[in-house]
């Protein structure tokens, strides 16, 4: 088993095990394989390709898990949408009410059925929306399969975001209905 950093713009964003050993450049993304290193980076190391080095971050800003004051707000906190029909979902990138211009080519969005009351259904498999981020302003894409009650959640947001860059969010709910319904 070997183990790997998923670094992007020189931040390792997770940690990942394969049974395979290659290191991997796809886009800003790159594998590096980590398994003999001591102390093992963790999430929001810092990188420096050109020594191969990881170092620990050490400012406060990069110690806090959230940056700053920075959150994701949505246009909306709930929605109505169809079994089969994309929705698109729109917001900001804030700090203290202010759109930020940040880019972001890929923010990963957990998607998770849900009870009605928005709590995560155990053993549930969840979907997977892609945003973009341009000049703080996102845009979000998905195709609901199946009915039911599925939500976006800060925890979700956030899982994969290294500490340091998690963004505050009050999370989304999605009533997905039957076409019959709508």
């Amino acid at each position: 088993m070997y183990i790997y950093a998923e670094i992007e713009r020189n931040i390792v964003r997770a940690i990942t095990a394969s049974e395979s050993l290659v290191d991997i450049k796809v886009g800003d993304m790159l594998l590096k394989d980590i398994t003999n290193l001591d102390p093992m980076p963790q999430a929001g190391w810092l990188y420096d390709p050109e020594t191969g080095a990881f170092q620990e971050p050490e400012s406060a800003q990069e110690k806090d898990p959230y940056m700053g004051e920075l959150s994701l707000d949505l246009d909306q906190p709930e929605l109505n949408a169809v079994a089969g029909q994309k929705i698109t979902v729109t917001g900001k990138i804030e700090r203290d009410g202010e759109t930020l211009p940040v880019d972001m080519p890929l923010l990963r969005l957990p998607i998770l059925p849900t009870d009605l009351d928005g709590n995560p259904i155990p053993s549930s498999q969840p979907s997977m929306a892609v945003a973009k981020i341009g000049q703080g302003l996102v845009t979000a894409q998905w195709t609901p399969e199946h009915t039911g009650t599925y939500a976006i959640t800060e925890r979700g947001l956030n899982v994969r975001l290294p500490e340091g860059y998690w963004l505050r969010f009050k999370g989304l709910m999605i009533f997905v209905l039957p076409a019959a319904q709508a």
